[in-house]
């Protein structure tokens, strides 16, 4: 638990995960500051990993022929006193 600069302890911990990933490209950003004691804390995660498939899908009807991209948020309730 973060007593101060939770936010930015939080992207911080979000973008080292990401770095983690052996591909894909990740961007982390806060989208709710928190601050004070009891207030939501949020970060968002955006993401594109490439199909490593792509060169099967004339093979198989259906088979995503771009890239991954997607998006997650989680919030959470800052913690403190």
């Amino acid at each position: 638990m973060a007593q101060s600069n939770a936010v930015g302890r939080a992207v911080s911990a979000a973008a080292c995960a990401a770095d983690q990933a052996l591909i894909g490209e990740y961007a982390v950003q806060a989208v709710a500051p928190g601050g004070i004691a009891g207030s939501e804390l949020g970060i968002w995660v955006t993401y594109r990993v490439p199909n490593l498939m792509v060169p099967l899908a004339g093979l198989f009807p259906g088979l995503p022929r771009g890239d991954f991209t997607g998006d997650a948020t989680a919030i959470f309730r800052q913690e403190g006193w």
